[in-house]
């Protein structure tokens, strides 16, 4: 199985960091491939930036579904571009946010 960890912001400053925890938790079998945007703001303080990275979050997806990937986890709390994503490709494309409150729902 190959899985894409896109670190929505527009530098690569955290990558290392989600391929060391992400790292820890995949099975054996699978190539997890982390990557970031190009360009962008380089955090989502406000509603606007996220808006700003959204199509480049989209186009990332698309891109590695063509690149016969089996599913994208976009790795922000603010889940920017997910839903979008979701509406356009066929692979399963999750955020941080939504798995978080499923769980924690469970739990409380």
């Amino acid at each position: 199985m190959k899985l894409l960890a896109l670190n929505p912001f527009g530098t690569g400053a955290f990558d290392d960091a989600v391929r060391d925890v992400l790292g820890k938790a995949k099975r054996s079998d699978t190539e997890l491939v982390v990557d970031h945007l190009e360009k962008g703001p380089t955090f989502f303080r406000y509603m606007y930036f996220k808006s700003l990275a959204v199509p480049d979050i989209v186009e990332h997806v698309i891109r590695a579904e063509k690149q016969d990937y089996h599913g994208v986890y976009i790795g922000c709390s603010f889940d920017p571009g997910v839903k979008e994503a979701q509406e356009v490709v066929d692979i399963p494309v999750v955020g941080g946010l939504v798995p978080a409150i499923h769980l924690a729902r469970q739990l409380g």
